[in-house]
């Protein structure tokens, strides 16, 4: 069965802030889903897990640096 984290939850395990694993579930990088009135995400913690481990940490840093500027 599917886990799924709050957003302060799943920041605090990958080790970034809001607006970076915003920017990642808007992408669709890391499976998530807004729910309620407010749109507060919903993070599913094995595609954090696959996320953090996988080939996309190598693309993660590309995307951070790209954010930078």
């Amino acid at each position: 069965m599917t886990r799924y984290l709050k957003m302060s939850e799943a920041c605090s395990l990958a080790s970034m802030s809001r607006n970076t694993l915003r920017k990642y579930l808007e992408r669709g990088d890391i499976a998530g889903n807004k729910v309620g009135t407010r749109g507060d995400w919903r993070i599913d913690e094995e595609s954090l897990e696959r996320f953090l481990q996988g080939a996309n940490r190598i693309k993660a840093r590309d995307i951070i640096r790209s954010l930078r500027g």
